[in-house]
């Protein structure tokens, strides 16, 4: 996985704006090894519009920034995770996080 988010950042993927993955227990700092990647802790949420009539609210994120930022969420911030969810900015309707 960490390969993948890898070529993710080196501008691959292109289309990609959603992702949920279930996978074998891994460790989040290895899977953000050799990634551009911040712990975002939120007190509120953020909003990402996937598709009309369908927003996620992103909380603690880890963000990535390559030619464009992804937010990944939804993952165990206590121990090993087997989880997680990664949105892609821009949201549907053009908003724009910056890091």
């Amino acid at each position: 996985m960490n390969c993948f988010l890898r070529s993710w950042a080196n501008g691959r993927h292109p289309r990609l704006r959603k992702l949920d993955l279930e996978m074998a227990e891994y460790e989040l700092l290895w899977l953000m090894d050799g990634l551009d990647a911040t712990l975002v802790e939120r007190e509120t949420y953020r909003p990402f519009v996937v598709s009309e009539g369908e927003t996620e609210l992103i909380g603690d994120s880890w963000d990535i920034r390559g030619d464009r930022i992804a937010s990944i969420y939804n993952f165990d911030e206590t121990g090993p995770s087997s989880s997680f969810s990664m949105v892609v900015w821009p949201d549907f309707e053009g908003n724009m996080y910056e890091l």
